[in-house]
């Protein structure tokens, strides 16, 4: 476990390291947009479940896949929801 802080990335990532890598769970918090991710990464992307709160108090809880959101329930900040696939972090299907 450990704290890095990525000045170039302008991020600090908080969680479980292997080899030198993010691995397990963690929370990086994107320090120009103050959104940040909270969940499970393997070897430094975003893999598993995992929810990401932006800055505008919109939330996504669900799966991500090679850092992409791929399934799960988006909290719009006016308190709309979207439940359902997600495919180039858009929304696809009917939800």
């Amino acid at each position: 476990k450990g704290i890095e802080i990525d000045h170039s990335m302008n991020t600090k990532y908080e969680g479980n390291w292997h080899q030198g890598r993010k691995q397990g769970i963690g929370k990086m918090i994107f320090l120009s947009t103050n959104d940040q991710y909270d969940g499970e990464w393997k070897e430094d992307i975003m893999e598993g479940k995992g929810q990401f709160t932006f800055h505008d108090g919109s939330i996504f809880i669900g799966f991500f896949n090679d850092g992409l959101k791929t399934e799960g329930i988006f909290r719009f900040k006016n308190g709309n929801e979207y439940s359902g696939g997600f495919k180039d972090e858009r929304r696809h299907g009917q939800g």
